[in-house]
């Protein structure tokens, strides 16, 4: 009713209807942005979690692959260890080969030595008796030359003379001669030396210009005379001890040979040689009785 006292209407409630209508309508919107939200959420979560797996799943491959590589060189590893081992039992029994046949060779070098030193004692055995062999013959043939003055007037004769006491033959020859410190050709050139000593003969004399042989236990007068012939004993010892000088070479058959000589031991035949030759008075200077 309109007037006073009538009773209002109820208040009409159109007008809430039509507000709550725009709320509903946004709440709808809201709500699948929400649900888009979400479902982007889970798309991204969902690809995230698919792109880590993938992810994993290439390193895992990766390390797959890696893996086999490692087992691959492994093999090989192996293999080569394998063929290591056995080039190294090649090189030991190779070794081990060379090793024996050092030691048989060590052993054959020994043997040799042995061999060797047993060869070298005997020819050293036979050497010692070969030169024992051959001293024995050179000394059973050896000469021994040596001047000979004999001036005793008790003898049948004197003289200067050349003698072998040895057990060989010998080979005289290079005579050089001197008197009284001249050199003299011969012994030929002797035979008037001192010549008024002498009563009625010259001195006999052997020629030793081309040399010769002397047996063993021979006396060759080299310059001799009888006593009877000489007036003083003295002038002709004097003549074959001083003044008259001889240097020889004898040797042996087996040509060893030796200088001696008159007036001095053979030692010093060179020595005395040659004083005389520098002082030729020398020999003239000393009478011997």
């Amino acid at each position: 009713m309109t007037g006073a006292g009538t009773p209002l209407s109820p208040p009409v409630v159109t007008s809430e209807r039509v507000s709550t209508k725009p709320a509903v309508g946004k709440r709808d919107w809201f709500d699948k942005l929400t649900l888009l939200a979400a479902i982007a959420g889970v798309l991204l979560v969902v690809y995230t979690t698919v792109t880590s797996q993938i992810k994993d799943t290439k390193t895992a491959t990766d390390t797959l692959d890696a893996l086999n590589g490692l087992k691959t060189l492994a093999a090989s590893s192996v293999d080569q260890a394998k063929a290591a081992n056995l080039q190294a039992a090649q090189a030991t029994a190779q070794a081990k080969a060379v090793h024996d046949q050092f030691g048989e060779m060590e052993k054959q070098s020994k043997i040799a030595q042995q061999q060797a030193a047993a060869a070298q004692k005997t020819a050293t055995a036979a050497a010692h008796q070969l030169e024992e062999a051959r001293l024995h013959n050179r000394l059973s043939v050896k000469p021994s030359v040596r001047f000979y003055r004999e001036g005793d007037d008790s003898q049948a004769a004197i003289g200067l003379y050349l003698e072998n006491n040895g057990i060989g033959p010998a080979e005289m020859s290079e005579f050089r001669i001197y008197m009284d410190g001249n050199k003299i050709d011969d012994m030929k050139d002797l035979e008037e030396a001192d010549f008024d000593n002498y009563k009625g003969r010259t001195l006999s004399s052997r020629s030793v210009q081309y040399g010769f042989s002397i047996k063993d236990g021979i006396k060759i007068p080299l310059l001799s005379t009888t006593p009877s012939n000489i007036r003083s004993i003295y002038s002709f010892r004097h003549l074959i001890r001083d003044r008259i000088f001889v240097i020889a070479k004898s040797c042996s058959i087996y040509g060893e040979c030796e200088q001696i000589c008159s007036a001095v031991e053979n030692s010093d035949c060179a020595t005395y040689e040659k004083s005389l030759i520098s002082d030729p008075q020398r020999a003239t200077k000393t009478v011997r009785p």
